[in-house]
């Protein structure tokens, strides 16, 4: 079973969303872009996985980590229909959001609504991870999601300098914990 880490970021309206995932030699499929209306990154960072990460206007930090398991959904769809895994584990350490997902508490959701059946089917598996422990894959989600927020601040903003953060901005979201 192979396993995602998402993450994300939010301060001021603005939110940063990464998942890091296992490198292929084959292509991901254009499904899950196609569904978003955010540019989404992809580089190499952590040994043999990719990193995908987005940035976008959000309401709230359980809005922007709502947008990272999205984004997680759909890069499992592609690792089960496209590359034939049998099972996808998403990790998050959004235990807020994964309750909403898991007790059926978000009903009618654009974003993650045509990827529920996944779960219900019990081929993709939702964890549970503290965050800000050392847990290698959740560190370098919960680092590009910062660096995705912090290059849309920077564009808002007109800024040809990337945007200076404080420590007060990249733990915003950690009350989501």
């Amino acid at each position: 079973m192979e396993r995602l880490y998402c993450d994300a970021s939010y301060y001021r309206g603005i939110g940063g969303m990464a998942v890091v995932a296992p490198a292929w030699s084959g292509e991901w499929g254009g499904y899950w872009r196609s569904r978003w209306n955010v540019r989404i990154t992809a580089t190499q960072d952590w040994e043999d996985h990719i990193v995908f990460y987005a940035s976008c206007l959000c309401r709230s930090s359980n809005d922007a980590e709502k947008r990272a398991l999205g984004m997680a959904f759909l890069l499992a769809y592609d690792m089960i229909y496209q590359r034939g895994e049998a099972k996808v584990e998403i990790i998050s350490d959004s235990l807020i959001v994964l309750d909403w997902i898991m007790n059926n508490k978000i009903l009618h959701d654009p974003i993650l609504d045509p990827l529920r059946s996944l779960w219900q089917r019990r081929t993709v598996i939702l964890g549970k991870v503290k965050g800000h422990i050392g847990n290698r894959g959740n560190e370098i989600a919960d680092q590009w999601a910062k660096q995705a927020r912090r290059e849309l601040t920077a564009k808002i903003e007109g800024s040809s300098t990337e945007h200076k953060t404080t420590k007060q901005e990249d733990n915003t979201n950690e009350n989501s914990l």
